[in-house]
């Protein structure tokens, strides 16, 4: 930091000036305010090198996405260059510098569109069989990833503007998820399929306005901008925060319900084992519970035998998914039919088989 251009003081930065003034924060290096918007300048910038990157990481974390490899859609998270104009553009917001949001606004459409149309034609080129983890994980925003996106918001704006924490890029890259839902989006509208399309959409645009208003509240707590110009632009984007909020609520309500319908299920397989040791709680396969305005539909499917499940002990499970439920239920079981043959021609002396593996009446967990 050049001893010409000092880092913006007073404001709102009086409470941490007080803390400091009394020991308890540590003075930080700020970035000078015309260094700092010399640098948020050139990252609004659209340029070819930022498409050429964009288009890289969307094409590697489409194809993660397709393969279901985590480690490939960190990859691509790590080169992806889309945070940063959209920092510059909550910077142009708290200095209400309108040149700068409309540059940074044109490099973020421009790079949704590139992202968008990049993963679809990735997907159309390679034919998607089937959705994997890694795409379904990315289609039910929920208030936990507005949490992750306001945290890494934050870590992003305070690497960018104190110089000695700027080496924890990377790892905020990987925190924010702003490129793999793009994709999934583009996947989906590839696929046709929009509800998931939609789903991934709202996750993006989430992390989007999180990131926006994180950037600006942190921005003008280290004294860059002022609240009077910031106003316009934090007002927008927390209308856009305030539209996005109900989808995020029935998100997180419909992870609930399907939570404790999976934990329902599970703890009845293990509390009937020992009676009905023809289902065992390994069995399960999966538990799916929908949410509607009226009522849930919860399927369970299962790998078990012919007559693994008698009439009262369907009527048992339900009663008890709809006891914690607190709705009315629809309950669906599906059984995947087993069969085992075995030959036993050797027994001991004692007369009695011996009991192998599976054949052990011994809970597995």
């Amino acid at each position: 930091m050049s001893a010409e251009s000092p880092p913006p003081s007073g404001g709102l930065r009086g409470f941490m000036g007080f803390l400091i003034a009394h020991g308890q924060a540590p003075r930080v290096a700020l970035e000078a305010e015309a260094v700092l918007q010399q640098r948020q300048v050139a990252n609004s910038a659209l340029s070819l090198r930022f498409a050429l990157v964009l288009s890289l990481a969307c094409m590697i974390a489409t194809l993660g996405l397709m393969a279901d490899s985590p480690v490939t859609v960190i990859g691509a998270m790590l080169i992806a260059p889309l945070m940063k104009p959209i920092v510059a553009f909550a910077y142009g917001a708290v200095t209400g510098n309108s040149r700068l949001m409309l540059r940074a606004f044109i490099t973020v459409a421009v790079g949704i569109a590139i992202t968008l149309l990049v993963a679809a034609g990735t997907e159309a080129a390679f034919d998607l069989r089937g959705l994997t983890s890694e795409i379904l994980a990315r289609t039910q925003p929920s208030l936990i990833d507005l949490g992750v996106a306001v945290a890494a918001a934050i870590a992003a704006t305070l690497a960018a503007t104190r110089p000695d924490v700027a080496e924890t890029l990377p790892g905020v890259a990987v925190a924010v998820a702003l490129v793999p839902p793009l994709c999934v989006s583009g996947i989906g509208l590839s696929t046709q399929q929009w509800s998931v399309a939609s789903g991934a959409f709202i996750l993006f645009a989430v992390n989007l306005a999180a990131i926006m208003f994180c950037a600006g509240i942190v921005f003008l707590i280290d004294g860059y901008g002022k609240s009077t110009r910031a106003v316009p632009g934090m007002l927008g984007i927390s209308v856009l925060l305030a539209v996005l909020a109900p989808s995020l609520f029935a998100s997180m309500k419909r992870l609930h319900v399907d939570d404790v319908a999976q934990d329902t299920v599970e703890h009845f397989l293990h509390e009937l084992y020992p009676v009905n040791q023809t289902v065992h709680p390994d069995d399960l396969r999966r538990v799916d519970a929908v949410l509607f305005a009226d009522h849930v539909f919860v399927f369970v499917e299962l790998e078990a035998p012919d007559n693994a499940f008698s009439a009262l002990q369907l009527r048992t499970l339900y009663e008890r998914v709809s006891a914690d439920l607190d709705k009315p239920v629809n309950l669906k079981l599906q059984f995947i039919r087993t069969d085992e043959m075995t030959i036993y021609p050797f027994k001991p002396a004692t007369g009695d088989l011996p009991l192998y593996g599976a054949d052990n009446p011994v809970p597995r967990r």
